[in-house]
């Protein structure tokens, strides 16, 4: 979400509930007609449209009466004092501010040079982002660092060391570039944000964390680092508990080995090019 700090007023929920009727009638709530105006307003502003859907989709849900624990306001989440600097007078608008949503995002690649960066940029603050760019003492937020790799598939590291906008790793779901209401039937279902294996009896577990998504980006860094090595494999994902680390599940990506042997052979090779990685039986 937008945070450019200013105290906000409390919007009238009666006017909230009567916007989110006529909304209901004139756009509906989810993907049969918001999909067609978030793709429409997507190219106009010359980013793609899935990037824009997913960005939409984790901020509101494609709520247009969406109102944060902070603040933030309507189907794109604008806090009041950016929604005043973009010139959008009404955040609850969910046409007006889909238009002045993708406006800041195009501005903010602009400003950063990427997506990832823009996404960084909308959700903490684009001084924020500024900060962390000039100063490495200064962190991004936990929740920016997530909502990136959410986004993009990718950590905000990856996209402050260069990787551009044809490096998003989410690819569409149906051969369509429009699939943007597919794409909500997947994030609806909480399906994979990564195409997945099959079970082998042996794995190379390459990435892991407690995050799904950190897990995900991790392997998408490694693919690409070692991609002489690893190819285009899909990995393994599994969610375990390991009790050394706590009560917490981790989720963890795998290379699938028919063989133990297998298994330590792909594993030498990634480590004799500077690689971590551990054999593990599925």
């Amino acid at each position: 979400m937008p945070q450019e700090a200013r105290a906000q007023p409390v919007h009238d929920k009666a006017k909230r509930d009567a916007t989110e009727k006529t909304i209901a009638k004139k756009l509906g709530q989810r993907s049969e007609s918001v999909c067609p105006l978030l793709d429409e307003i997507a190219e106009k502003a010359g980013i793609p449209p899935l990037f824009f859907a997913r960005l939409i989709w984790q901020e509101s849900r494609f709520r247009a009466n969406a109102v944060s624990p902070k603040g933030a306001q309507g189907i794109a989440q604008f806090m009041p004092g950016t929604a005043d600097l973009r010139g959008l007078a009404d955040p609850f608008e969910p046409k007006s501010a889909l238009v002045a949503s993708a406006a800041f995002l195009a501005d903010l690649r602009k400003e950063f040079g990427n997506l990832g960066l823009a996404a960084a940029a909308y959700n903490a603050g684009p001084q924020r982002v500024r900060d962390w760019l000039s100063n490495e003492l200064v962190m991004l937020p936990a929740e920016t660092r997530k909502y990136v790799a959410i986004i993009t598939g990718r950590l905000p590291q990856d996209w402050r060391s260069g990787a551009n906008d044809s490096e998003l790793t989410h690819k569409p779901v149906t051969p369509d570039d429009s699939a943007c209401a597919r794409l909500v039937q997947v994030l609806e279902r909480g399906a994979p944000d990564l195409e997945t294996a099959p079970s082998a009896p042996w794995g190379v577990q390459v990435a892991g964390h407690f995050s799904k998504a950190k897990t995900i980006a991790q392997f998408r860094r490694v693919q690409r680092q070692f991609s002489s090595i690893i190819g285009d494999r899909k990995p393994i994902l599994r969610r375990e508990r390991n009790l050394s680390l706590g009560r917490r599940p981790t989720y963890q990506a795998r290379l699938g080995a028919p063989s133990r042997q297998e298994a330590r052979k792909l594993c030498d090779r990634l480590r004799a090019a500077g690689g971590v990685c551990i054999v593990l039986r599925n």
